[in-house]
């Protein structure tokens, strides 16, 4: 059988471009490793388990009780999902794709052949270091038990998400990085402030170090946290005239396609965002395609959260881009222990900071608070919406909540 569409990886921009796939009334196949790979990163060692402990760890629950939750939480996620494709008529084949020509796949002894073929197979960590204890920063989530001292390698998203949550089990926690400071694709302003907040609650962060320089033989774990690259190894590109750039990720135009038109890419295996819900996006435009649609890519506005404690979230321009860009603007901001929301809500540390244009249009925004990783999507809304300060100090929020603090800032400017 030659199918419209054959899929290579079950994550978030697999399925949905599965799922999408048969709404267009495509014969469908969707290629997967075995049953622990089913739904990606994302759901068996990424997103999903780093959100469950961190939503877990402020209880009283120890690291062993809340590893055994986690385990019955995916595999009730994960259970459904094999009889949900054959009722969707989506077909499920197991094994470790590659392949032959760019115009078969092989998994296994078996050949599969397709009029488009998506590479959905995501991202793996960079790994430069060996010994004991050394492991990718996500591996912790497949360790039942914890020792007693971390050190992290890397002050991006999962370094910093995972060095809270580790501090919150009570271990002493280090965190390395080369980089002058953490989190370099947010403002510098507001990072010093994540800095600070980090450091109070006894996380240790050194910028601008080697990690060579560290005794690694003093940690229980040294989690690397430093860098991705395209989970392509053993896929068989070199039987397909597909390019890829210096760091590994498959290049793609803005119809997803590779150099050879009838193969797609989505996902963090493109490198242009490593998050699921773009994956899922760039998902359904590739199904679109398949179809006939001749969609190119189109982002809505994207914010993005770190989760750490306390959370910190952007969406549209910050300050050094519209600088960058001599984009005229201002900038108001605003500390949340002024308001009686904040007390509350034990959310003194927040801060506020939204970048608007000559217009008075939201351009963008960035927010401290426990709670960020929902008071952004309002601003992401306004941002998308093209509203200015006017439209949002207009709105009537219930009080008392954090996100009242959003209008309350509007109608002080």
């Amino acid at each position: 059988m030659k199918y419209d569409i054959a899929i290579i990886g079950s994550g978030p921009g697999g399925l949905a471009c599965a799922k999408k796939a048969r709404a267009f009334g495509l014969t469908t196949a969707l290629v997967e490793q075995d049953q622990n790979h089913l739904g990606g990163v994302c759901l068996n060692t990424g997103c999903i388990p780093t959100k469950f402990f961190l939503h877990r760890a402020g209880s009283s629950a120890q690291w062993e009780n809340i590893f055994r939750e986690k385990n019955s939480a995916i595999d009730q996620m994960k259970r459904p999902l094999p009889d949900f494709f054959r009722k969707s008529g989506i077909d499920l084949i197991w094994g470790k794709a590659s392949f032959r020509d760019p115009h078969t796949l092989e998994v296994g002894s078996r050949k599969i052949t397709a009029r488009v073929y998506v590479i959905a197979v995501g991202s793996r960590p960079q790994i430069f270091l060996q010994g004991k204890g050394v492991m990718p920063a996500e591996q912790i989530f497949s360790c039942p038990r914890i020792g007693r001292r971390s050190l992290i390698v890397g002050a991006g998203y999962i370094g910093i998400e995972i060095a809270g949550l580790l501090r919150q089990f009570g271990q002493e926690v280090t965190v390395v990085e080369k980089e002058p400071r953490i989190l370099s694709g947010f403002d510098r302003q507001i990072t010093a402030r994540l800095k600070t907040a980090l450091k109070k609650r006894g996380i240790e962060i050194h910028t601008g170090k080697d990690i060579h320089e560290y005794p690694l033989n003093e940690y229980d774990h040294i989690l690397v946290a430093a860098g991705r690259t395209a989970h392509t190894d053993g896929l068989g590109l070199e039987h397909t005239p597909i390019a890829r750039d210096s760091r590994g990720w498959i290049l793609t135009d803005e119809y997803l396609r590779t150099k050879e038109p009838h193969i797609y890419a989505c996902g963090d295996v493109n490198g242009k965002y490593l998050l699921a819900y773009t994956a899922a996006y760039q998902g359904e435009l590739i199904a679109a395609n398949a179809a006939g649609k001749s969609k190119k890519e189109n982002y809505p506005v994207i914010p993005s959260c770190v989760f750490s404690s306390p959370q910190l979230a952007r969406v549209g321009i910050g300050r050094q881009e519209a600088e960058r860009r001599k984009i005229t603007h201002s900038v108001l901001g605003t500390h949340f222990a002024q308001y009686s929301s904040a007390r509350v809500y034990d959310d003194t540390e927040g801060y506020l900071e939204l970048i608007v244009g000559e217009d008075h249009r939201i351009l963008g925004a960035s927010v401290l608070s426990e709670r960020a990783a929902e008071l952004i999507h309002i601003i992401t809304v306004c941002v998308q919406r093209r509203l200015t300060t006017d439209n949002l100090a207009e709105m009537m929020f219930v009080h008392p909540t954090l996100s009242e603090i959003i209008p309350f800032l509007a109608q002080e400017a």
